[in-house]
This record gives structure tokens, sequence and C-alpha cells, in this order.
């Protein structure tokens, strides 16, 4: 058979928005410090493969701050609304997201990335 890989990997050091979203979440979050890895380069795709061959590309997502903040609370890292730590993240993105809009919105940065 054929197996394909496809997923997203956010990109923290592009953009002034990128850079600052990491940062908010290595600062605050001690789960996302410990849950951050990087498939690509880990040769955990090798090893499951073998030989394989991959493509990458850029991607982003534009995100008005609802958005922003859905995207953000569904990853399991991230402390539900009810916890103590959210309303300090919330507050740090809502600066972040003020500082870097354009038109209401930022660009979540990506690079896609295809293997089989």
């Amino acid at each position: 058979g054929v197996v394909a890989l496809i997923w997203n990997d956010r990109n923290g050091e592009g953009s002034e928005f990128s850079r600052g979203y990491e940062r908010i979440l290595l600062e605050q979050l001690e789960d996302y410090r410990n849950a951050r890895h990087r498939v690509s380069k880990s040769g955990v795709i090798q090893e499951f493969l073998g030989s394989s061959q991959c493509v990458s590309f850029p991607y982003h997502q534009d995100l008005d701050f609802a958005s922003l903040l859905g995207r953000t609370s569904s990853s399991s890292y991230v402390p539900k609304e009810t916890d103590p730590r959210y309303p300090k993240l919330r507050g740090a993105l809502e600066d972040l997201f003020r500082q870097c809009q354009q038109g209401g919105k930022i660009q979540m940065e990506y690079t896609t990335f295809i293997h089989w």
C-alpha cells in the first residue's frame, strides 16, 4: 500500500506575530515546552516509512481574534477557560493581536509537509 503523512508545522520564527505567539506559549505554558517537538526533523518519519519522499511548502491561516483564540484553545497544552492561568494567556494574545493585526486579522504561518 501507499502511506502519505501530511501536517502543518507552525512557524515560530517568521513574522512578528509568529515570534510573539511562540514567546507567549513558551513563557506561559509549561505543558507547551514539554509537548513541543518537530516531527519533520526528528527522524521518526524515516523510521516509520523507510525510504520516503517529502515536499514542503509555506501555508498560512488568516485569523480574526475569535478564530485565533479558538485555534489556540484547541491545543491540548492550553488551559481551559476556567483555569486561573487562562486570563493572563488571553490578555497576552489580545495584546499581540492588537499589535500585529492588519484589517482585523493576523496570519498564522506554517510549513506544510507531505511525506510518502
